[in-house]
């Protein structure tokens, strides 16, 4: 996998070509006939055994129909990068570049991710590759999720591309040839749009006032919007902490989210915490840090 947990390629259109472009510079938009530039990013691989995720993208494209199955003629090809991306590097919604160029003010439908995966692989901490279930064929395409239209005014935009590597490599099926099957979710949102949850996640066994971070802790957002339950939409991304108990799950489309928080192997006693009514953002940084209590009972705790 990645991330991946969530992978991200970003598609800015706001920095000149001589300037620098910033993480924050993705929320203050230039002037007009600013190139388009095309970010990869990812959230933490799920696995902590995992030690390189090489995604080998071939272009990166976007469609002004909303029929994703238009023809050829409304697809704009956005990069062309034709390399490998570690993802494993890409965690807490860190972007890399994998291009650029000018597009002309317009709404995007669809954006389409093309993949080699004869020139993909997992490799583990101890060097052996992992044994991957791929799609069929040697290059496929996937298509994005998209909240909502991506609108590239004459201001400038940016588009970014969250390849979720936490649901799209499933481990643990009982195959006995692949490690993981790769079932790829990718969304797209338009990244001057959007906001960020971010915080720590420790934990205090000992009840001693000295809590320590929670690493590898999960992190699944979910949509509070319950016309989307029945077509099990509501899981929107997920991503991991750190070393430090710290996690940031970027991009998100402005709205009310809950965050779901497993301590997994790190605190086997302590269930789930769901925060209810998260509100983020365009811009912002919503922060939600928490210590787990002692002598958790394994269930639901609900805050907020």
């Amino acid at each position: 996998m990645r991330r991946l947990l969530p992978g991200l390629l970003v598609l800015s259109a706001i920095c000149g070509l001589e300037s620098g472009c910033y993480e924050d510079d993705l929320f203050h938009p230039h002037f007009a006939q600013s190139p388009t530039r095309v970010f990869l990013t990812d959230a933490p691989f799920p696995v902590d055994t995992v030690g390189t995720v090489e995604v080998y993208v071939v272009e990166i494209s976007a469609s002004t129909d909303p029929d994703a199955a238009a023809g050829w003629e409304s697809w704009t090809r956005l990069a062309t990068p034709r390399q490998r991306f570690d993802l494993m590097k890409l965690q807490q919604s860190t972007l890399a570049l994998v291009g650029e160029q000018v597009l002309a003010a317009d709404v995007y439908h669809s954006v389409r991710v093309t993949i080699n995966t004869d020139s993909s692989r997992v490799i583990y901490r101890d060097g052996t590759e992992a044994t991957v279930s791929w799609p069929s064929g040697e290059q496929f395409s996937v298509f994005a999720y998209l909240p909502a239209p991506i609108v590239i005014p004459e201001t400038g935009s940016s588009i970014v591309v969250d390849f979720d590597i936490g649901r799209s490599f499933a481990t643990g099926l009982g195959d006995p040839l692949h490690d993981f099957l790769f079932t790829p979710f990718v969304r797209a949102v338009d990244g001057a749009r959007t906001g960020s949850i971010t915080g720590t996640v420790l934990r205090d066994p000992d009840g001693d006032g000295h809590p320590e971070p929670v690493q590898h802790a999960r992190i699944t957002v979910l949509s509070d919007d319950s016309s989307r339950a029945n077509d099990g939409s509501l899981r929107v991304v997920t991503g991991r902490t750190d070393e430090t108990g710290y996690y940031k799950v970027g991009f998100l489309h402005p709205a009310t989210y809950t965050i779901q928080i497993d301590a997994g192997a790190a605190d086997e006693s302590f269930g789930t915490l769901m925060a209810y009514d998260i509100e983020v953002s365009a811009g912002e940084d919503f922060i939600f840090s928490v210590t787990l209590p002692a002598g958790s009972v394994a269930g639901v705790s609900s805050w907020r």
